[in-house]
């Protein structure tokens, strides 16, 4: 199928070829769930995560036989994106699917979680700080709590 000759092509690189792979075989069959996921997965072996994003939610709103690894492919996207607390929570919940699977908490490992009561939060709080090149992260208010999340960039495939 092109499906299966698409991800033959994504393991050795031939990203191109294999993302027409997968638009033949969403041409042929549009609700394809894992068509769309693959699709996603090799914008984000191009580095074009941005365009992956739409392609990988379209998968996992089909349905596919192993959500745990879209969600892992979203995350791969979000943090190219520089959006550390998206991937933190796929990555969450790809482990969540697949306990088993060791490559979401490998990933999971990189990150910490702080959370704190400001009383006030002052106007400062509010703009998000930039992150220094060796990590990525996201920083958001929930009424008086402060999260904060970080990743170091070493990430591994």
């Amino acid at each position: 199928t092109y499906v299966n000759r698409g991800v033959l092509r994504m393991r050795r690189a031939e990203y191109p070829r294999a993302i027409a792979d997968f638009e033949q075989a969403i041409m042929m069959k549009p609700d394809l769930g894992e068509g769309h996921v693959n699709r996603g997965a090799a914008l984000i072996g191009q580095k074009r995560y941005a365009e992956s994003l739409p392609a990988i939610d379209r998968g996992l709103e089909l349905g596919v036989e192993e959500p745990a690894k879209a969600y892992y492919n979203r995350a791969l996207a979000h943090e190219g994106l520089e959006d550390a607390r998206s991937a933190y929570f796929d990555y969450q919940k790809a482990q969540e699917l697949a306990p088993d699977w060791p490559a979401p908490a490998e990933q999971l490992a990189r990150f910490s979680v702080t959370t704190r009561t400001v009383p006030q939060p002052s106007p400062d709080r509010l703009r998000p700080r930039t992150p220094t090149p060796s990590t990525s992260w996201g920083c958001w208010r929930r009424s008086s709590r402060w999260i904060a999340i970080a990743a170091s960039r070493s990430r591994t495939s």
